[in-house]
């Protein structure tokens, strides 16, 4: 025979959505309905409870445990109201702070490339961060300190300015770092156009094409060979004996043509005239 008893806890109208009950409330109806479970033990057959039966109460798991809230119900924070709990909102996680435009640090790792010269930049080594917004986020560009003194001094002027420096960096005065871009500008400034003939100021170079050394005083000619940097393709220059210059410029490498090389050659180059004529003697008529 079926017992009368209330209904189970949370039923009806109870629990229609949005029904708010505490903690406190939930667990006492639950604890109420264990007591009539265990009273009306050995009276007969009890109605299942519909959110704990005895064989989860005998078999010592806690209804409780993950029935806390049940199905549409919410928590009310104890000794708050239903007006105030709505009237205060989930509060939203505080927006990360804005990182600085510029940052000038020593590298953590050496993981992070130099975006001037493409190249490693070691643990420890002085580097300067440039602020980027992209499509995929906020985050810094990095160069080595002097490769962005070389070619972004304004850059570098503007985080001394604003003395962009981490916490417990040295660094050095701006006019070293001035003075490199103005060595840099004059390196430039007097570079050669390619091709051009020289006389070899050492006896340390070595001919680019037969990998031979080249002797000081010796005449070498300086063409242009395609290097790749990244996804960059330049022209870099490299020193060969005047007799290897026909097979250089028959190389795929080669971005010197043969096509008006004599009259670039004795253009760009600063010797005296019958010193390229000396260099043409060795290098030999050219097929365009």
């Amino acid at each position: 025979m079926l017992l009368s008893r209330p209904p189970p806890p949370h039923s009806g109208t109870e629990r229609q959505a949005g029904h708010r009950v505490t903690v406190r409330d939930c667990q006492a109806q639950c604890d109420a309905s264990l007591q009539s479970d265990d009273l009306a033990r050995d009276r007969g057959p009890i109605v299942q409870h519909p959110v704990m039966t005895r064989d989860r109460v005998e078999s010592g798991t806690d209804p409780r445990e993950d029935r806390h809230p049940p199905v549409g119900c919410t928590y009310l924070t104890e000794g708050t109201s239903m007006a105030e709990e709505e009237s205060n909102p989930a509060q939203t996680p505080e927006p990360e702070p804005e990182l600085p435009p510029y940052l000038i640090e020593t590298a953590r790792s050496s993981r992070s490339k130099c975006r001037t010269c493409k190249r490693k930049i070691n643990k420890d080594t002085l580097r300067l961060g440039i602020l980027l917004e992209g499509p995929f986020g906020t985050g810094y560009l990095w160069h080595h300190l002097q490769c962005a003194a070389r070619r972004r001094i304004e850059d570098v002027e503007a985080a001394y300015a604003q003395e962009a420096f981490a916490p417990g960096v040295s660094v050095p005065p701006l006019p070293e770092l001035q003075a490199l871009k103005e060595k840099a500008e004059k390196a430039r400034a007097e570079r050669k156009e390619l091709p051009y003939v020289e006389r070899a100021p050492s006896g340390r170079s070595k001919c680019k094409s037969c990998g031979k050394p080249i002797d000081q005083d010796a005449l070498r000619v300086v063409l242009a060979r395609e290097a790749s940097f990244g996804n960059q393709v330049r022209a870099t220059p490299i020193n060969v004996h005047p007799e290897c210059v026909h097979a250089e410029l028959e190389s795929e490498d080669c971005m010197t043509e043969v096509e008006g090389f004599e009259t670039e050659l004795r253009q760009n180059s600063t010797v005296e005239s019958s010193v390229v004529d000396e260099a043409f003697v060795a290098i030999g008529k050219l097929e365009a």
